[in-house]
């Protein structure tokens, strides 16, 4: 396992701070996504980083298309987009976990390589939700 680590730098703050490198082993190189696949990747945590809170994103996009635009083929064009950037960035597609290496607490992070880059459709037509409606009340 190659470990790479970074000088430490200097920031500029009212008195002299020096971050410490963080450290980034890299097991392998992954051109798949497999939920099962160890982790690729442990970074381990300054305490600032530490003591942020753990949460996650998810996003959602909503699209207005005109009219006789096939809403079918507007999916298929956004997976067509997403598969080729989760193969340009895997970890797009992963989920951070703990990294066990037997000490409490780890202070490390892994990246789990899986299915986590699907993009999920909820087809809203027919709901009694209008998009021009929405619009009018400022929605964007």
């Amino acid at each position: 396992m190659k470990t790479i680590v970074p000088s430490s730098i200097e920031v500029a703050l009212p008195t002299k701070v020096v971050l410490d490198p963080v450290e980034t082993a890299v097991a392998e190189v992954v051109d798949r996504l497999d939920l099962d696949s160890p982790p690729a990747h442990t970074l381990a945590l300054s305490q600032l980083e530490q003591s942020n809170p753990r949460g996650w994103v998810r996003p959602l996009f909503f699209f207005a298309t005109p009219h006789g635009t096939d809403p079918l083929k507007s999916v298929e064009i956004l997976r067509e987009g997403l598969r080729p950037t989760l193969r340009a960035i895997p970890a797009l597609a992963s989920e951070i976990i703990p990294f066990d290496d037997g000490k409490k607490p780890t202070g490390k992070i892994a990246l789990r390589h899986g299915d986590f880059g699907t993009l999920i459709v909820k087809d809203l037509r027919g709901t009694g939700v209008n998009y021009e409606e929405l619009r009018k009340q400022k929605f964007p």
